[in-house]
């Protein structure tokens, strides 16, 4: 389940990032150390390098949730005009046929606003059919087909608008999730490497040693995940 995908480092994503790439940059130094001493070749060098970069280039949540604000908003403007719409007929209904009467009621307008996005888009559908149904007796009033058809044309803008903006949503909680397994999957790589270098350099070279400690001022070799940090991309 995507709910309980952890984390299996302590870094943010940006730390991450700028720790693959200096530890990338000394792999390249130390290239003829890794390949003599664990088979690391210059082309898995590389595929280190490209699997950074895609992560990197991966859209971060900031981006995404910015996606889906503007789709909200998009449908929320959509949402006032197809209010004024529908209050342009029912004005007309009520002063036609009255407030209390059944004709009035039949067309579900009261207390619009505070129907929900599907109570609304339902509201301007019911409302289409019933103009249709009573525009000989609204005509009077000035009703007439393109008006009810421009309200038609609203509903389904509203429509498109309320899935755009679950999509979007939807597209931000999937990234999250992708974004997370590539991060983990970046970090293993990381932990590998940095085990390598540091085994590398444990008796001759200190300074390159700690280049390839991932948590500075831990322990030497402490590079242990933590523990139950869960994942939450809400």
């Amino acid at each position: 389940m995507a709910d309980d995908l952890r984390q299996d480092f302590k870094l943010t994503y940006p730390e991450l990032i700028t720790v693959c790439n200096d530890v990338h940059s000394f792999m390249e130094r130390d290239a003829a150390e890794f390949l003599s001493n664990f088979g690391v070749t210059a082309f898995m060098i590389s595929a280190f390098e490209t699997k950074i970069n895609e992560f990197e280039n991966f859209p971060t949540d900031d981006e995404l949730k910015g996606q889906a604000q503007q789709k909200t908003q998009e449908k929320d403007e959509i949402a006032q005009t197809l209010k004024i719409k529908i209050r342009s007929i029912a004005v007309r209904v009520r002063n036609v046929f009255g407030e209390n009467s059944g004709n009035y009621a039949s067309f579900g307008v009261k207390d619009m606003n505070s129907f929900s996005d599907s109570n609304l888009i339902t509201c301007g559908r019911r409302v289409v059919r019933m103009s249709e149904k009573f525009l000989p007796e609204l005509a009077a009033d000035g009703l007439t087909q393109d008006i009810i058809d421009e309200l038609s044309d609203t509903c389904q803008d509203f429509e498109n608008a309320m899935d755009a903006q679950s999509t979007a949503i939807g597209e931000r909680k999937t990234a999250s999730v992708s974004r997370l397994e590539l991060a983990n999957e970046l970090y293993k790589l990381l932990a590998k490497y940095c085990d390598y270098g540091k085994d590398i350099w444990f008796n001759s070279n200190p300074a390159k040693y700690d280049n390839y400690v991932i948590y500075q001022g831990t322990s030497p070799g402490s590079l242990a995940a933590p523990q139950n940090l869960v994942f939450n991309y809400s």
